[in-house]
Formats: C-alpha cells, structure tokens, sequence
C-alpha cells in the first residue's frame, strides 16, 4: 500500500474576481460590406479593456446583440453595456 505526500502552501495575495469585461465574450460581425470594419471595432474593444473579443463576416445585415447573464451581474451589465454602445456608436476614422 503506498502513501500518497502533499505540502499545502498559503498566500497572502488575494486573487481577485474577474470583471464582466474580461469574462464577457464579445462577437463583432460586419454585416454591412465595409472590409475591416468588424475587426477596427473589436480592436477597439479590446483597447477598452473587453478580454474575449472576435470579429468575422455576418451572413446577414439584421444582427442583434444578445447577452445572457447571471442576475448577481445585472448591476454591472448596464454599465458594461453602456460602454460597448458608446464605443460601437463611434464613427471608426
């Protein structure tokens, strides 16, 4: 019969929760034709401090945004998402 040996180690820096900006996926699809546009506003994003950001082709122009959520998170979803639109709205230059 063997034994199994393990050391615990303890550390004093706390490991903080990541935001909804870095746990959010964000998909940015160009469904207007305009080359590089969905890739310019990902970047732009990702500038803003959103972690999990994609850019790719829309096979349609009528996309919505969907975001599902925990309820614990509603507080910060309105902010997050008042920041996205701000930064969607931009005229890219």
């Amino acid at each position: 019969m063997s034994t199994a040996k393990f050391q615990l180690s303890w550390t004093s820096e706390p490991h903080p929760t990541p935001t909804l900006k870095q746990r959010l996926k964000i998909s940015v699809q160009n469904g207007g034709g305009t080359p590089g546009i969905a890739s310019k506003y990902a970047d732009l994003l990702k500038k803003a401090g959103f972690k999990n950001v994609e850019s790719g082709n829309s096979s349609s122009a009528d996309k919505n945004a969907t975001i599902s959520i925990n309820k614990d998170e509603a507080a910060e979803l309105e902010s997050t998402v008042t920041e996205i639109e701000t930064i969607m709205n931009q005229d890219y230059k």
